[in-house]
Order: structure tokens, then C-alpha cells, then sequence
């Protein structure tokens, strides 16, 4: 448990370097008890009124891509919300990353199915796509952290008929339709484009 709450710690140390405010946390734990996963959040972030999520422990865990250990870096996963749903989305946060530590691979245009109906049962949004963070101005791609390669990754909310529209054209498309809608990212109640 030490190394965990270590490693976090590093993790932290280099967000600060990005984000001049303080987080709160927030802890999660599996169905075993087992597995602790820390949530970030930061109020006001990437503008005000939104609020910023992020894993800071998740990439002490292994990342596992067709049943083998991938040695090219670890994940953390973040996502940006409106403010007075940050609660909402710490627990969705905190379900992908369960997911990543029970060997789900986690990467650019990746989803992961039913996330969010798990928590939200009156959205439209129900599963989770991947993409590289692009609405901070802070340099979120990618940085070696105690010598782990570590890349953040934007959890993007999408519908089931989203969803769909990926696994029928990929996952590229549909974020390229997102761009053109110019959807709210950050709206869990927002209407599917589709």
C-alpha cells in the first residue's frame, strides 16, 4: 500500500507543476477492498464553472494489451466536468480505472462499454471513448514519472448511438464529428449528436 500512495505522490508532485491550485482527493476502492485508486479534483479547471478529474495512482498499476504486460508506458485517465458534477464523474473515473487494472487497455480511441449507465441511468451517455487531452493549456501528452512513461487520457462520455457509429466507421470519425459538432465534452446530460 505505501509504494501506491508513494508513487501518487510523484504523480502529484508533477501535476503541480502544471496546476498552480491544490486538488481534493478522493480514494475508491474494488468490491475485495483491494486496489485503492485516487482521484484528483481540481475546481475552476481547464476554465471556471468546469471541473477537472484525474487519476493520480493509476499508472502504478500494469497496463495489459491482448493478455500481455505493454512495456511502452502506463496510463492515468482524466476527464473535465460541469463543476457541481464532479462527484458523478470521480465515481466514472474511478470505474475506468478498475477497468485498467482488471486488464482492459486503455489508449487513444479506445471505449470502454456501459461505464456510465452504471451511475447515470438518465443520460444518453453510456460508455466511455479515449482521446488525448486537448482542452488544457497545459502539457498533458505525456512525461516520465520514477521512470514509468506515463500519458494522460481524456475520458469522453459518448451515446449508445456514438458508440455504435465508432464500431461501424472508427473511432477516429466519430471524434472528428465531435470537433464539427462542437459538443460540450464536459455535459453528461448533453444530447447525442446521432
Amino acid at each position: 500500500m505505501s509504494d501506491i500512495i508513494s508513487h501518487g505522490k510523484h504523480v502529484c508532485n508533477h501535476l503541480k507543476t502544471l496546476f498552480d491550485d491544490k486538488p481534493s482527493f478522493s480514494r475508491f476502492w474494488d468490491s475485495q477492498n483491494e486496489n485503492p485508486i485516487t482521484i484528483a479534483t481540481w475546481q475552476n479547471r481547464p476554465e471556471i464553472g468546469l471541473s477537472t478529474i484525474m487519476t493520480v495512482d493509476l499508472s502504478y498499476y500494469p497496463l495489459v494489451k491482448y493478455g500481455e504486460l505493454y512495456t511502452k508506458g502506463k496510463a492515468e485517465i482524466m476527464s473535465v466536468c460541469i463543476g457541481d458534477d464532479h462527484t458523478v464523474f470521480e465515481d466514472i473515473i474511478a470505474q475506468c480505472a478498475r477497468c485498467v487494472v482488471n486488464k482492459y487497455f486503455c489508449c487513444p480511441n479506445a471505449i470502454f462499454p456501459d461505464v456510465i449507465k452504471i451511475y447515470v441511468t438518465s443520460s444518453e451517455m453510456k460508455h466511455v471513448f479515449f482521446d488525448k487531452p486537448f482542452l488544457w493549456s497545459e502539457d498533458l501528452s505525456c512525461a516520465v514519472i520514477e521512470n514509468i512513461k506515463t500519458m494522460w487520457l481524456m475520458a469522453i462520455p459518448i451515446s449508445d448511438a456514438e458508440y455504435q457509429y465508432a464500431i461501424e466507421h472508427n473511432v477516429e470519425k466519430l471524434g472528428k464529428l465531435f470537433e464539427k459538432e462542437k459538443i460540450e465534452y464536459w455535459d453528461i446530460n448533453r444530447k447525442s449528436i446521432l
